[in-house]
């Protein structure tokens, strides 16, 4: 009988799509309220691409102090960042530890035998060893 290999490159897809759709929105909400916030308090004053380096700031949870107050947009985006960082950290946690665990329960098998190398030289000898078991056993 044999088990399943858990491939540790797969991860509930759905948590890739929400860091990956609330990184996006962040980015959008974040500078958006920034943008609306510099027109609201310094008229006239163009600041280039601020506001989307401080909504990237937003995805590691660093915002600017803003001394008069925050607009829906700033809080959204805020909000959005803190859930983009905590689904990336789940889904990259739940990956590696599905990881340890399967080498966890590695360590606990017997009567398997282990022939490095998946090339040709490593199936021939596999299959000379299920048609004629060494008298001695597996070694």
């Amino acid at each position: 009988m044999s088990r399943r290999l858990p491939d540790s490159t797969q991860t509930l897809r759905w948590q890739w799509w929400l860091a990956l759709i609330t990184g996006g929105l962040t980015i959008v909400c974040g500078s958006i309220g920034v943008w609306k916030y510099d027109q609201e308090f310094s008229p006239g004053v163009s600041h280039g691409l601020s506001p989307v380096y401080s909504a990237l700031q937003m995805l590691i949870m660093n915002t600017p102090q803003f001394e008069r107050g925050m607009n829906g947009w700033i809080e959204a985006g805020r909000w959005l960042g803190a859930v983009a960082l905590i689904a990336t950290s789940m889904a990259i946690l739940r990956r590696q530890l599905r990881h340890e665990l399967y080498l966890l329960r590695l360590t606990r098998w017997s009567g398997h035998s282990v022939v490095c190398g998946l090339g040709r030289k490593g199936f021939e000898i596999v299959r000379c060893l299920k048609q004629r078991p060494p008298p001695y056993g597996w070694w």
